[in-house]
């Protein structure tokens, strides 16, 4: 996804940011945007309503304590980091890219970020911030002029992966589908990309039984119109709807659009 505002988005982010409690969801649902399970971490190209903080943040609250960088290798040819901005208030930084890993500290909307690399699913980048520290965000909280697809590619060090694949019945991927990976009141989410596969993060900690459950899909999605609009009027859905799962998870999920 590229990283730029999504405009048509601003409404609903402002009625989100605005909530004071979790709303659970009835059923999953296409609406043109998302909020993610960290109140400050994500707008969600996908369906997840929380409470969002709108209190200031002061400037020192950007100083965030330097980690230890994972290696980055290109994915075609010498990169060129640019900058990033925020463009939410108390943007969480993170020790690894998922909701389950610790903030690093926050940063104040419109902070210039250097963009360094991204994970394998493209939905976190990792970042330097004006401190010199670095870790990752999410990418639909960040503005830029520049593709994410031209960043080359990090894989995360100290994580364990759930990896999962969606496509419609003839085997065309489905970009754009939202999961969330839940044990108790712990959660992260993924969504698919392009090529139909998500990819989510779980900290080595993570062990015993969790759900992978569909939860919404975005208006980005190809089976959206312009219109985030269901094409030819007929709005699928994941089969199965949820996957149990046993962690450390090896082999990829599979689910079919119908």
């Amino acid at each position: 996804m590229i990283g730029k505002p999504f405009m048509r988005w601003i409404g609903f982010l402002a009625l989100l940011f605005t909530a004071g409690c979790t709303r659970a969801l009835s059923a999953p649902t296409a609406l043109p945007s998302t909020v993610s399970p960290a109140a400050t971490d994500a707008p969600l190209v996908v369906l997840i309503p929380t409470g969002v903080s709108t209190t200031a943040v002061a400037p020192s609250a950007a100083t965030i304590a330097p980690t230890i960088a994972p290696s980055v290798t290109p994915t075609h040819g010498p990169y060129e980091p640019f900058q990033a901005t925020a463009m939410v208030n108390a943007l969480k930084v993170r020790t690894n890219p998922g909701y389950l890993f610790p903030a690093l500290g926050i940063l104040p909307e419109n902070t210039a970020l250097t963009v360094l690399g991204r994970a394998p699913g493209g939905e976190w980048i990792y970042i330097r911030t004006p401190d010199e520290a670095e870790g990752w965000v999410f990418s639909q909280l960040l503005v830029t002029d520049r593709d994410w697809k031209s960043v080359p590619i990090i894989e995360p060090e100290g994580v364990q992966i759930i990896r999962g694949k969606v496509t419609d019945a003839l085997g065309n991927p489905i970009s754009g589908i939202q999961y969330a990976i839940t044990q108790g009141d712990e959660r992260n989410d993924a969504v698919t990309d392009e090529t139909g596969e998500f990819v989510a993060f779980m900290p080595l900690t993570a062990s015993g039984e969790w759900a992978v459950t569909y939860t919404a899909v975005s208006c980005e999605s190809n089976t959206m119109d312009a219109n985030c609009n269901c094409k030819g009027g007929y709005c699928a859905a994941s089969d199965p709807a949820a996957q149990t799962i046993m962690l450390p998870q090896k082999d990829p999920l599979e689910f079919v659009w119908k």
